[in-house]
């Protein structure tokens, strides 16, 4: 069975990452290399999110996507930091059951799972 703390990383943060670079872009006008440079990552990485070349498949869920609106709204007025920005939408993941889901669409998990709901 894949770790959850995988899951997170190659599924749910590139998911985050991507809402994130595009709310940026096509809601707030930033360019790729703002993004970029806010979001800590490559300007090529940002392109990829866009476009949908990468994390596309990973659907976050209504809450979860309206958080990243709102955090990206944050991040673009530098009320707050992107990484703590993530953090929380990563907190959030875990306490709307995300993280679970897609584990359980990833991976072969036991019925009686628990460990993605370990806070």
């Amino acid at each position: 069975m894949i770790q959850p703390q995988e899951i997170e990383v190659w599924y749910l943060l590139p998911a985050i990452r991507r809402k994130f670079a595009r709310c940026m872009i096509k809601k707030h006008g930033l360019s790729q290399r703002k993004t970029a440079s806010l979001m800590g990552i490559t300007e090529s990485a940002v392109s990829q999110y866009v476009n949908s070349k990468r994390a596309k498949d990973v659907q976050l869920g209504c809450e979860l996507s309206k958080a990243v609106e709102l955090s990206v709204k944050k991040a673009v007025d530098e009320k707050s930091h992107f990484v703590t920005e993530i953090q929380g939408l990563l907190k959030l993941a875990y306490k709307e059951d995300v993280l679970c889901r897609i584990h359980k669409e990833y991976d072969e998990v036991p019925e009686n799972c628990a460990l993605c709901g370990l806070k």
